[in-house]
Parts: C-alpha cells; sequence; structure tokens
C-alpha cells in the first residue's frame, strides 16, 4: 500500500491544479504554466548574445561518453566535440546534489559560500528545517541565497549583493524552466509545483515525458518574437537523474533520455537559423553531477537513536533533542549538533567525542558514525576555514584554508602511518601537494580531479565556510544511500558523483579539447559573453579557458607562514622568537623570500584591515535594523538573525587572521637573519 500511496496522491493533486489544456504547438507534448514577465526594470546596456545552458541533470559521464562513442549523438558530435569545446575532467560541487549546483551556475558559488549547503538544511537560528523538495520550501533555495564573497569584499560588504545572472540582466527576457535555481529570472516554467513531470515520473511512468515538457517551453520561448527571445536560459532536463534512479546510471534507459536530448538539440539549431541568431547563441551542456550504483538502505537516523541519541523529531513542539539529521534521499547527509545550549557552528571535532545521550552519558559521536557499516567519509567542521576528514578505516587528515587576495590556499595533513584517507598517497605525482603547506584551489583541481575523489580538498572544506551547512557531513560507501532504495544515486565525493560532462559552443568559444573544469567556472563566462561587469572578489569561478599561469608562489608561501603562526601562540606571548624562527619559519619559508614577501604581507594586512571595518559597518546596520524601529531595511526579517552570525563569525576569524597577518609582517621585516638584534628582542 505504501507504494501505491504516493502517485495516488499525485494523482489527486494534479486533477486539483492541472490548468485547463491548451493546443501544441510542436511534436512536443505541450504542459505550460506561464508567468508574467518581471522584467520591469530599466536594461543595462549587455552585448547582443543569448546563452542558453542545458543540464542533463544526473547524468553518469561513463553513460554519456558510451553514447557518444557509439554515434548515437551526432549532434552533440557536430556542434561541440568537432565545432566546440570539450572538456574531458570537469567536475560538480560537494555535495553532488541539485540545489547546491544549480545555484552555482548561476552565481559562480561553491556552495559553502551561496548558502545552499544540501537539499535540506536546518536554520541554526530558527531551529526549523528547510527543505527545498517540499511543495512549501522549494522556492527558498532562491531567497536562501547569499554571498560569502561579497561579504569579505572591503568596497561591497553585503552578503546580499546581486549575484545571479538572471538579476544582473534585469530588464533583460530570461527564463529558468525546469530549473530548482530562478531568482531574478523575468520568465520561470512551471511556476508553481511541476505537476506535469510529477505525473509523468511517478504515476504514468512516462519518465522521457519529462524532458519533452521542457523541450517544449524552450522551443515557444525562441519561436516568439524577437524581442522576446530571452537572452539567458537554464534548463532543467531531469529525464536522465529520474531513469538513473530508478533503472542505474549505465542503463539502456539513461542512453534514450541522451538520444532524445540529441534529437531535440537538432531541432533547436533548427529554430536558431530560422530566427537569424544561430552565430550569437552561446549553449552550454553539462550535468549537474553524475551518479553511481546503489541499491541498499542506511537508515542513519535509526541507527543514531538505537545508540540513545535524541535526534530532531518531525513535531516541531517538541524542543529536547540533541542532534538535527538531515533526511533526504541521497549518499550524504549532514547533521547539525547542539552544544552549549544552542546550535552555533561547532570550531573543535572533539565536541563531537563528549555528545549526551538520553540516559545522560556521553558517547564518541565521530567513532559511532565510523562504525556504522555503510559510512565512507565523515567531514567534520574544525573551524571557519578548517575541516577534519575521517574514512571508514580509521584514516584522518586535516584540512586547513588560508585566502591571499581572494584565492583560497589550502593544506591536506595526514598521519602517514595510519594512511591517507583519500588515498592521494598512492599516486606519486601528487606528491608536491602533500607537503603539508597551503596550495592554491587551482593546483588542487588540476592535480587531483582524475582521483577517486576529486577535488575533495577544496570541495570537502568549502562546504562549512558560511556556518549554513551542519557540524558534519556523512557520506556512504558500497551501495548505500539515505531514506530510499534506489538503483543509483548521488550525493556523495566519488569520483562517478563528481565527474561530469561539460560541452560548449558559441560564436567565440575556442575549438578543441579543454581539461580541468569546476561547475563554478561558467559563471565568468556568462559574465564575459554577455560583457557585464562583476568584480571576481564575488565569485569562486575562474574563466574555464584561460591560460593558467601556474600557482602564485609568493602567495603560497604566506599562507604557509600564516599557518605556522595560526599553530603557534601570538608573537606577543612567545619566548625565544628568534628560535621559533629558526626552527618553523626558515625550514617552510626560506630566508631568502622575506624580501619579496614583505610588501604582499602588508597588502594583504591594508586588505584585511579593510575587510573588518566595512564588516563592521554591515553588522551594525543589521543590528540597528533589529534593535531599532524605522531603521532601514537591509535584509528581510526571516534572515536577519541568521546574517548578523553569518557576519559575527566572518568578522571574528578576519581579525584572527589580521593579527597573524601583523605577525607576520613583523618577522618578514625583523627575522630574515636570526641573529640580528631586531629579531632577538622581539
Amino acid at each position: 500500500m505504501k507504494q501505491r500511496f504516493f502517485p495516488m496522491m499525485v494523482a489527486l493533486v494534479v486533477i486539483a491544479l492541472t490548468p485547463p489544456a491548451q493546443g501544441a504547438s510542436n511534436k512536443y507534448a505541450r504542459s505550460r504554466s506561464p508567468v508574467e514577465s518581471k522584467a520591469t526594470v530599466a536594461a543595462a546596456p549587455i552585448r547582443d548574445v543569448y546563452v542558453v545552458h542545458f543540464i542533463i541533470d544526473g547524468t553518469n559521464l561513463t553513460a554519456f561518453d558510451r553514447t557518444l562513442a557509439a554515434g548515437k549523438l551526432p549532434t552533440i558530435a557536430q556542434h561541440f566535440v568537432e565545432g566546440g569545446a570539450r572538456f574531458h575532467r570537469a567536475t560538480s560541487l560537494f555535495p553532488t546534489t541539485s540545489t547546491t549546483v544549480y545555484q552555482s551556475f548561476a552565481t559562480g558559488l561553491l556552495p559553502g559560500h551561496a548558502g545552499i549547503p544540501h537539499l535540506e538544511r536546518f536554520d541554526r537560528e530558527r531551529r526549523e528545517p528547510v527543505d527545498y523538495l517540499t511543495i512549501t520550501q522549494h522556492d527558498d533555495v532562491n531567497s536562501d541565497l547569499i554571498n560569502l564573497r561579497a561579504l569579505l569584499n572591503p568596497d561591497v560588504a553585503d552578503l546580499d549583493a546581486p549575484t545571479a545572472i538572471f538579476d544582473l540582466l534585469a530588464g533583460h527576457p530570461t527564463a529558468a524552466i525546469y530549473s530548482s535555481f530562478n531568482r531574478g529570472a523575468s520568465f520561470v516554467h512551471p511556476a508553481n509545483a511541476p505537476i506535469a513531470a510529477l505525473w509523468s515520473a511517478y504515476v504514468s511512468g512516462n519518465i522521457s515525458k519529462i524532458d519533452q515538457l521542457a523541450f517544449t517551453e524552450v522551443l515557444d520561448q525562441f519561436g516568439g518574437e524577437a524581442s522576446a527571445i530571452p537572452r539567458y536560459t537554464l534548463v532543467g532536463l531531469y529525464s536522465s537523474d529520474v531513469s538513473g534512479h530508478k533503472y542505474g546510471p549505465q542503463s539502456p534507459e539513461v542512453e534514450a533520455v541522451l538520444v532524445q536530448f540529441d534529437r531535440f538539440l537538432a531541432d533547436f539549431f533548427a529554430l536558431l537559423e530560422k530566427q537569424g541568431i544561430a552565430d550569437k547563441t552561446f549553449i552550454i551542456i553539462s550535468a549537474d553531477h553524475g551518479m553511481h550504483e546503489t541499491g541498499k538502505l542506511f537508515r542513519f537516523q535509526k541507527a543514531l537513536e538505537a545508540k540513545g541519541i535524541v535526534v530532531k523529531p518531525k513535531n516541531p513542539r517538541k524542543k529536547h533533542y540533541a542532534l538535527y539529521a538531515a533526511s533526504r534521499g541521497v549518499s550524504s547527509t549532514h547533521i547539525y549538533v547542539r552544544h552549549n545550549g544552542g546550535f552555533e557552528p561547532i570550531e573543535n571535532p572533539d565536541v563531537l567525542r563528549k555528545m549526551k545521550i538520553s540516559d545522560g552519558e556521553g558517547i564518541d559521536l565521530i567513532e559511532t558514525i565510523l562504525a556504522m557499516p555503510a559510512t565512507d567519509l565523515l567531514v567534520v567542521r574544525a573551524g571557519q576555514r578548517s575541516a577534519r576528514l575521517f574514512n571508514h578505516e580509521g584514516k584522518r587528515a586535516d584540512i586547513d584554508c588560508f585566502p591571499i587576495g581572494h584565492e583560497e590556499y589550502c593544506s591536506y595533513r595526514f598521519d602517514t602511518l595510519v594512511g591517507d584517507p583519500l588515498g592521494y598517497a598512492e599516486n606519486p605525482k601528487l606528491a608536491p601537494l602533500l607537503d603539508g603547506l597551503p596550495h592554491s584551489t587551482r593546483a588542487w583541481r588540476e592535480a587531483t580531479v582524475e582521483e577517486r575523489y576529486p577535488d575533495a580538498v577544496i570541495e570537502l572544506s568549502q562546504i562549512f565556510h558560511d556556518g549554513r551547512a551542519g557540524d558534519a557531513f556523512i557520506t556512504t560507501r558500497d551501495r548505500f544511500g539515505f531514506r530510499k532504495v534506489k538503483r543509483g544515486n548521488h550525493g556523495g565525493a566519488t569520483n562517478d558523483d563528481m565527474r561530469v560532462p561539460l560541452l560548449i559552443a558559441g560564436p567565440s568559444v575556442p575549438k578543441g579539447s579543454f581539461g580541468a573544469a569546476r561547475a563554478v567556472d561558467l559563471y565568468p563566462l556568462l559574465v564575459k559573453w554577455f560583457g557585464l561587469k562583476v568584480p571576481t572578489a564575488h565569485m569562486d569561478g575562474v574563466d574555464p579557458f584561460a591560460r593558467s599561469s601556474g600557482e602564485d608562489l609568493l602567495a603560497a608561501k604566506l599562507a604557509a607562514l600564516e599557518q605556522i603562526l595560526s599553530e603557534n601562540t601570538p608573537l606577543i606571548k612567545m619566548i625565544g622568537v628568534a628560535d621559533f624562527v629558526r626552527t618553523k619559519v626558515h625550514p617552510q619559508v626560506p630566508a631568502h623570500l622575506f624580501p619579496k614577501l614583505a610588501p604582499r604581507a602588508r597588502a594583504e594586512s591594508r586588505l584585511r584591515a579593510r575587510q573588518l571595518k566595512s564588516m563592521r559597518q554591515y553588522r551594525d546596520a543589521l543590528v540597528r535594523q533589529r534593535d531599532e524601529k524605522g531603521a532601514d531595511e537591509i535584509v528581510d526579517d526571516r534572515y536577519l538573525a541568521d546574517h548578523i552570525a553569518i557576519t559575527e563569525r566572518a568578522l571574528v576569524w578576519t581579525q584572527r587572521q589580521q593579527l597573524e597577518m601583523e605577525d607576520a609582517i613583523s618577522l618578514l621585516q625583523k627575522c630574515r637573519d636570526t641573529n640580528a638584534s631586531a629579531c632577538q628582542s622581539l
């Protein structure tokens, strides 16, 4: 009866909410809920181009490559492989879920900088769950968006700085079609719940129809008056995802969906030619994430409760619980832990080793989770820019990140006697990055993209940066998934989930094969193609076509110096500064680099001082809005406490970093020679 209950409910909802039938205008079945354009503001000048991004949701890279190699995708082969750019080492983001990645395409932000940490999150201030897959909260993925990078830009310092490409194109027609993220789009389809798609997926079983509904809307949008054609269109195509979940990620059903998409593309290119805009239209094809084979159920919450841990119940009236666990049916989840009477993000992973259970006893939550048969990785927040990583074999590593300028430099350190939880040490080519020192995000991406856990040093640490995510993430191994049994699943950090197809065609797109690219790297292309002005400090992405000049060695060394200082007492409390420099600093940061590093450190110190000043002003304005009637509204009251908390955490962290950089300046200026009197007197 339970298996039939949901389809029956969908059917009732469809009958109640489906609008009267409308005639089809092309060969694809029609089901649309048009909304009035919200483009009422004056349009800023942009270049005369169009961009369409097709997301073949949840497509396994091996399935895509095999179908392409078999000659079953001739349109993609002609326009993208031969006539465009193909990225052979493209990656998704962690966690590999639609909400986290769709927003990144339109904002260029990693999930941990955008406030969208998973399919579901826990509002720490309101102590309420936010579930992006429910009818009542699905639109919260748009209102929840923040920009942590803009907060750290001293010229802006605003979590709500205009970021989404739809917002930046306000006044021009834009469209979001079956996209979970649509903030600022002038046309959104469906306007409400995707009733027709739900019917096709869960009642009639006609999974390919889901994409046909999207195809219909795309052709309608591009088949009308030239002035109404969307300049930017984000299209979610879910048939591959639903087929992969039901039949398996490399099943014939997934292949059939890809073949259908290729045929649609042929029709779409013909329409662009007819409209006279083919030579000024950029088209992106990508998956938001991949998918892997699954089939077993991980009853995580019940396993916690069996150990006596009180998990937040669904009844909102029950307030006495120790932990909130997200419960969406993918291969990762995250938990929020009550400590010191509240739900502030933890700073020390050892908090999880002293969890209170129902009988008042303590329990080591880390060991409890690692002992569960389905656990693969456990990633625990260890501070504003740090994470501790465990695998099911007991191997442990620490990730620590340090921003220099507007780029993160991250170190990865593990106990060589116990082993590396990510297995990077097994690849001799990665040895230069496994020296325990910070390296740039781009260096980690390039070097690890083909590993079992691609880009994991960056992906598994960034998710904690804004404090919206839980205190720990759990990913599954073998064929396990949370909540529901599925033939295929995603959400984890392994290569099947992280590696994705990415192809681009357009008037100025370089032709050929290209290397590594993250999902966030598409946003800089949008900005460039439209001729928009967006500070690079506001985005995590970098132009994937730009030639890398290699790692900035001076910035990396400055980050290494900051790492050393962060692990020791401040200079003002230190006894024997000269000996500290001689034994700990000089082996990692050679003295001959001190004259070159000193000006970089002074520039970094000035930047952080400006950041602190701007963030304090922003924080004070938020507090006035909270405390004073009639104060200017900075953010919606629903988010006021949340924004204050995020800003306060960023202030504390930046203040600490500023003090470390001041110590770095003192060392660089006075301790090139540790025997010098200036160094001896520090």
